[in-house]
């Protein structure tokens, strides 16, 4: 049986015509920020490194992000119907990706609450496979990389990374330590008996 096979990237996600031009306002605005800033780099020298952390975004760009997953699942959720299958990255929860404006009143208030629904709309995963490493296997790769996170980003990604749960779906662990190879193919496998049965 053959199954036509979608990928979108939801950490990601690309922008939609509803968000677009507030997305172009945003990058516009800050590029003349950083060219117009007299910060100087001993200012940034001078944070100290258990400060660097996972920060909220404004709430404005949490938003923005809200309605481009909600956008960018429904699409796929179409095809999804049609008997296609559609395999995300980094799919929304409440501990990543997911809802994260913190207001309790105002305008960044009415943000949340928008947000909240955005999130809400859409629907539990199927199939979830949740990729799984050591601490320290994932701090040297995140050293391999052309462009690291700094340390203190990565642990508090990773304590968060394991409560990632979803109530409605098959949650599937997979050991990233094997050889590449032999976890893509575990992945397969079990992909092709799900949509095979």
């Amino acid at each position: 049986m053959n199954h036509d096979v979608s990928h979108i990237h939801l950490g990601k996600p690309k922008k939609n015509w509803r968000t677009i031009f507030i997305w172009y306002s945003i990058y516009i605005y800050s590029f003349l920020k950083s060219k117009l800033s007299f910060k100087s780099k001993n200012h940034y020298k001078s944070i100290k490194k258990e400060d660097i952390s996972i920060n909220n975004p404004h709430p404005i760009v949490a938003w923005l992000d809200s309605i481009d997953r909600k956008s960018a699942i429904k699409k796929y959720f179409r095809k999804l119907m049609q008997g296609a299958i559609v395999i995300t990255d980094r799919y929304p929860s409440r501990y990543m990706d997911g809802p994260r404006i913190q207001a309790n009143s105002g305008f960044y208030n009415y943000l949340r609450i928008k947000e909240e629904k955005n999130y809400e709309s859409i629907p539990n995963p199927d199939l979830v496979f949740r990729a799984q490493a050591p601490l320290e296997v994932t701090l040297n790769r995140n050293s391999a990389r052309d462009k690291p996170e700094p340390d203190a980003f990565v642990k508090e990604r990773y304590k968060i990374a394991q409560n990632i749960n979803f109530k409605f779906s098959d949650i599937i662990n997979i050991d990233t330590t094997e050889p590449y190879e032999q976890s893509i193919l575990k992945v397969k496998n079990i992909i092709w008996k799900k949509s095979n049965s």
